[in-house]
Parts: structure tokens; C-alpha cells; sequence
């Protein structure tokens, strides 16, 4: 249960960091689309973590790609940190 507010809490920390920086800079193209991969990647997070933390058992199928969310929306959020933040 924890880690799912850990979750939740980073999803709105990125969102709140990521649109103060927006509404300061122009952000290029290149952002812009890697914010909306890491928004549709945090989504199937939570969509794939409830389903795993349901009573009824889920295919192997969605646990591997709640892993695979999980590392690419951290690779992605963090591109988009150095992005905006390199100077």
C-alpha cells in the first residue's frame, strides 16, 4: 500500500515540477512528447497495479508490463528533467 502513495505522489510532484516549467520556458517538441509517453506510461502503471492488486490472479502478461512501465517511465521522466533543467 505504501509504495502506491509513494506513486501517486510522484506522479503529482513530476506533473506540478514539469508545468511550473512549461509556463517558464517554451518547451521544445522533443519534451512536449516524451511528457505525454511518461503521462500514458504512469497511467498504465496505476491501471496494471490495480489489476495485480486485485483478488482475482492476472496473466504473467500484466506484470510484465507494469515492469516494463515501471522502468520506462523512469527513463523517460528523467530525460525530460535533464531536458529541461541542463542549464
Amino acid at each position: 500500500m505504501a509504495h502506491k502513495a509513494i506513486a501517486l505522489v510522484v506522479v503529482v510532484g513530476t506533473i506540478l515540477l514539469v508545468r511550473t516549467a512549461f509556463t517558464e520556458a517554451i518547451p521544445s517538441t522533443l519534451i512536449i512528447i516524451l511528457f505525454t509517453v511518461s503521462m500514458l506510461l504512469l497511467i498504465s502503471l496505476f491501471v496494471t497495479g490495480a489489476l495485480l492488486s486485485g483478488e482475482k490472479e492476472m496473466p504473467k502478461v500484466i506484470l510484465v508490463l507494469h515492469d516494463i512501465a515501471t522502468y520506462t517511465a523512469s527513463i523517460t521522466i528523467g530525460v525530460i528533467f535533464f531536458l529541461m533543467f541542463k542549464n
